[in-house]
């Protein structure tokens, strides 16, 4: 994910992330299976999500909209 945050804004967007291990998170991650075979799912007609750099994009098109209307996001994700 922040992979794709760079390639689509740049190094000076991860500036604005921080790294922090939460211990409360840590079971449910290491939970998750590193591989797995999602063939039964595509056979139900579910199909793969996009790239992730793609959804990156489509919220720097949002936010830039928003910010056309005068809304600010950033502000509202303080509150």
């Amino acid at each position: 994910m922040m992979d794709a945050l760079e390639n689509v804004a740049g190094s000076a967007a991860l500036k604005l992330l921080k790294e922090e291990d939460v211990p409360e998170v840590r079971p449910i991650l290491y939970s998750w299976p590193q591989k797995f075979d999602n063939a039964r799912a595509h056979k139900m007609g579910f199909k793969p999500d996009q790239p992730f750099e793609d959804t990156v994009s489509d919220y720097q098109k949002v936010l830039a909209k928003s910010k056309a209307k005068g809304i600010n996001w950033l502000h509202c994700l303080r509150l």
